[in-house]
């Protein structure tokens, strides 16, 4: 049985199995926005996580959706979310990633557009038998959609090689909550953090993963440290690369596992690394930059597509050019008009959750039109 008692709407309805990290910061940023844009918003996701908690403060609804983590929908995810969507009676339903995408097929009658954001596609950092299965899963879903949004120029020709075709793909860039990411003095972040005042210092941030490559920083840290014998460098983040990490972690190298303060490390930082191995279009660099801080990141993916001129890019795995990168930024001393140019770049940038919008408002005039 429906909830909806009277017309009324647009009525948006987000899908997601993931309730913690950048995809569920996103999603409830969605959610926020398009409540104060006078929309009807229902979240559909696990009950675990903050996510349920943080859409029902934007005014949205949360409708708790039993899914596990696992990439493959099982049936039971499938009908579940078919009853909640039957419940809700939406007129858009925007569905994140490719589990979401997936199970979501068929949950609407097909004259309720449907809206797929893949986030990163299933099938990055994969091969052979899985890059086969998760194309596949990123193919059913984008098929079912009525547009697919990507992030970056590189996320859709990624896409289109992976046999993503037939359905229309919008670019719209990540956004950054700039609320949260905003310039603040170095040195009150690091009296804040506990850390020297005066050492150079490198900070990056993200899951120890052979993805992000923080092995590679590891391997050209000595030559910086020759280049400038204090300074040092933050990991900020935990994974399954840890404890390899840490075996390989030279001096002056320090691992921070909490990530509740990562504003302040952007903040006390004279650089902020990232050295991935790929990437769709990373969030790290344009927190970094929301803060006011120099990056210096590998030409992987659609990073580099929404980074400001200040950026410094570096070839994949070119431990070398990294390490010659960190040290011109660490030596050049950056003012508070560089904080400012970046900052303003950041914020020219964020006009993501507005064209989200848009892209409804396109969907369902062209509904009204057929």
């Amino acid at each position: 049985m429906s909830e909806r008692a009277t017309p009324g709407g647009p009525r948006v309805l987000h899908v997601t199995h993931l309730t913690t990290g950048r995809v569920a910061e996103l999603v409830r940023h969605y959610a926020e926005e398009q409540v104060a844009s006078g929309l009807e918003v229902a979240v559909a996701s696990p009950a675990t996580g903050s996510l349920s908690l943080d859409v029902q403060s934007a005014g949205a609804r949360s409708l708790h959706w039993h899914a596990t983590r696992r990439p493959e929908p099982s049936a039971a995810e499938a009908r579940e979310l078919r009853r909640i969507a039957t419940r809700w009676e939406p007129d858009i339903v925007h569905l994140h990633t490719a589990k979401a995408g997936v199970a979501g097929r068929g949950v609407v009658p097909r004259n309720r557009p449907t809206v797929f954001q893949p986030h990163v596609w299933s099938f990055d950092g994969v091969s052979g038998a899985d890059y086969r299965r998760a194309a596949r899963r990123d193919r059913l879903a984008a098929k079912a959609a009525d547009v697919v949004v990507c992030a970056s120029q590189s996320e859709k020709a990624r896409g289109v090689g992976a046999g993503v075709l037939g359905t229309p793909i919008t670019i719209i860039p990540h956004l950054v909550d700039l609320r949260r990411f905003y310039p603040k003095e170095r040195t009150q972040a690091r009296i804040e953090l506990g850390l020297p005042l005066a050492v150079p210092m490198a900070v990056c941030v993200g899951p120890l993963t052979q993805q992000k490559g923080q092995d590679l920083l590891l391997a050209c840290w000595p030559r910086v440290r020759d280049a400038i014998p204090e300074a040092r460098l933050v990991l900020v983040g935990e994974g399954p690369a840890e404890h390899r990490l840490r075996a390989v972690a030279t001096p002056g190298v320090r691992f921070v596992r909490s990530t509740d303060q990562v504003q302040d490390w952007y903040a006390a930082a004279d650089v902020v690394v990232v050295p991935s191995r790929w990437e769709a279009t990373a969030w790290v660099p344009l927190e970094a930059e929301a803060t006011g801080r120099p990056v210096v990141t590998a030409n992987v993916g659609g990073v580099v597509e929404s980074l400001s001129p200040a950026s410094t890019i570096v070839n994949p795995g070119d431990v070398r050019g990294m390490a010659a990168a960190i040290v011109r930024s660490m030596s050049a001393g950056w003012g508070p008009e560089d904080v400012y140019r970046v900052r303003t770049f950041a914020e020219s940038r964020s006009g993501g959750a507005p064209r989200v919008l848009d892209t409804y408002r396109r969907l369902l005039r062209k509904l009204r039109m057929s």
